[in-house]
């Protein structure tokens, strides 16, 4: 039997009175050992691009100052399933909340 693992994140406020009228869900979908390869592949660069800029908390792309480190993420995933979602929280907020 195959699992499918679904990662998401979150960018924006889901509130009624947020100013930006966009709310995004981000990720990935893995299959059976995708995920496990995938893990493996994105810490290990992770981790050597910590030690190479002294970077203390947790790292996220959109922190990261030089375009290259931005690049070598992404592609690090490129071979797996992305998902998002983007909801207009104008128009889908009332039926939400």
């Amino acid at each position: 039997m195959k699992y499918v693992y679904i990662y998401l994140d979150d960018l924006g406020l889901l509130h009624k009175n947020e100013w930006n009228k966009y709310f995004v869900y981000g990720g990935y979908a893995f299959l059976g050992s995708e995920k496990d390869n995938a893990s493996r592949k994105y810490k290990a660069l992770e981790n050597k691009i910590k030690k190479s800029t002294n970077y203390i908390d947790g790292l996220q792309i959109f922190t990261l100052t030089e375009k290259n480190y931005k690049n070598v993420l992404d592609k690090v995933l490129k071979d797996y399933q992305k998902i998002s979602r983007c909801v207009n929280i104008g128009r889908n907020i009332e039926g939400m909340m």
